[in-house]
């Protein structure tokens, strides 16, 4: 199946491949290949679910294979399409990273010591996990949740982010779509009640900091947050709660405008909470897209 995938899929220049890997209690639907067709562009969905929690890292062997496998079929089929792998257990948020070998040579000697001073308090990410990344899993890191609770490394993530950067790496972040800021959503695995997290630029000297503005929308207090964004000038948190009430995800928004982009790039887009492969393919229906199964 997949080699013939790899073959068809060489022959279609314009098409992009979604690779799903998504909690099986959160999602309700049948999980395999599916099209996506508006005119002629074409999405590849391939749904991959790895029954894996982020207690369970790292990923026993058989899940490390499908993954392994998944990765191959994404980097030799979409040379210059957008790639996404959508991790529920991760806060969501977008990067392009080009690919390269692992996340220690992506980041200097010194972020990569921050990493594994951060791991200490985070049981995800042992030493021997962060060595072992792939291309696939580095933005992962950009946005650590801490031992597995709503809690986020702002100073972390900018670290590496502005690393990316100093080295001419490609970063295209929620900030083009929304202004000058990152957006985040977030879900409380208990109740599933979801939570708006945003990270603030730092070239306007009267907003808070990252982390003042993260703990103040966890505690729910919207007055504050909206005294800041009439400084800042931003307006888009009524369209974020829009969004989230109606239960969709926030990439959802710039789906269309993400396909148009064509660097040579691999585009991570990881989202927590997500409402599953069914609900992916039903934004893509209210986007006018017609979705069938793979046919081999």
């Amino acid at each position: 199946m997949i080699e013939k995938l790899l073959i068809k899929k060489h022959r279609i220049s314009l098409s992009f491949i979604l690779l799903l890997s998504c909690f099986a209690t959160l999602v309700n639907a049948e999980h395999g290949i599916w099209v996506a067709k508006k005119g002629e562009q074409q999405i590849t969905i391939v749904a991959i679910t790895t029954f894996i929690k982020p207690a369970q890292w790292p990923l026993p062997a058989p899940y490390q294979k499908i993954l392994n496998e998944a990765e191959q079929v994404v980097f030799q089929t979409v040379p210059d399409g957008l790639i996404a792998d959508i991790n529920n257990w991760f806060v969501a948020n977008l990067m392009i990273l080009p690919e390269t070998e692992s996340l220690k040579d992506k980041v200097s000697a010194d972020i990569w010591q921050q990493l594994l001073t951060y791991q200490d308090k985070n049981a995800l990410f042992t030493e021997n996990v962060l060595k072992t990344l792939s291309p696939m899993s580095v933005c992962v890191l950009l946005n650590i949740i801490e031992s597995g609770e709503l809690g986020y490394s702002f100073r972390i993530q900018e670290a590496l982010y502005n690393e990316a950067k100093q080295k001419d790496k490609i970063i295209l972040s929620l900030s083009e779509l929304f202004e000058d800021r990152e957006l985040f959503i977030a879900v409380d695995r208990t109740d599933t009640n979801q939570y708006i997290k945003a990270c603030l630029s730092d070239n306007k000297n009267e907003n808070p900091t990252a982390d003042e503005y993260n703990e103040t929308v966890y505690k729910g207090d919207l007055d504050q947050i909206n005294e800041w964004d009439k400084k800042s000038g931003f307006s888009k948190l009524s369209k974020v709660k829009e969004v989230i009430d109606q239960k969709k995800v926030i990439y959802a928004i710039s789906i269309d405008e993400l396909s148009r982009k064509k660097e040579k790039t691999l585009v991570y887009i990881n989202v927590v909470g997500l409402i599953g492969e069914k609900g992916l393919l039903s934004l893509l229906q209210e986007k006018g897209y017609q979705i069938s199964k793979y046919q081999e």
